[in-house]
C-alpha cells in the first residue's frame, strides 16, 4: 500500500505531485500563455484558454488569487503540469485549465478527493 495509502486508510491529509510519467499520453501539456484563438488555428499539443480558480476553496485560503489566471500561477503552468481529461464526473477541481473548445477536455490542474476517511489533495505541478 505504501506510506502515503496508510495514510489516507488511516484518515490523513496526503499532497500528491505526480510526475508526468505518472500521468497518461493524452494529459496534454498547459501552455504558459493562451492558445490565439483556437487550436485549430496554431495547432499545437499544448492548451489552454485560462484558468478557472475556485476561490471560495479552503485550500486557496491563504493563496491570493482571483478566480482567473495570474502572475501566481505561471510557475505552475509554466511547467509541463499536466492532468488527465478524465476526471470523474461529480469531481470539481479547485483550480481547472479551460481547455480548447475543440476538445474540451476537463483539466483538473488542482483538485481534493476523499479517499477511505482521508483526504486527497493532487496538484499537477512538476
Amino acid at each position: 500500500m505504501g506510506r502515503r495509502g496508510e495514510k489516507l486508510a488511516a484518515g490523513g491529509k496526503v499532497l500528491f505531485t505526480p510526475r508526468v510519467a505518472d500521468l497518461s499520453w493524452w494529459s496534454p501539456p498547459l501552455a504558459r500563455v493562451p492558445i490565439f484563438w483556437n487550436a485549430l488555428m496554431g495547432p499545437t499539443w499544448s492548451r489552454m484558454l485560462g484558468l478557472w480558480c475556485d476561490t471560495n476553496s479552503p485550500a486557496l485560503a491563504e493563496f491570493p488569487t482571483e478566480a482567473n489566471c495570474d502572475w501566481q500561477w505561471t510557475e505552475i503552468i509554466g511547467n509541463p503540469a499536466r492532468e488527465p481529461g478524465q476526471l470523474p464526473r461529480g469531481l470539481k477541481p479547485i483550480v481547472s485549465a479551460i481547455d480548447d473548445w475543440n476538445r474540451n477536455y476537463k483539466l483538473g490542474v488542482i483538485f481534493e478527493a476523499r479517499i477511505g476517511a482521508g483526504k486527497l489533495l493532487v496538484c499537477t505541478r512538476i
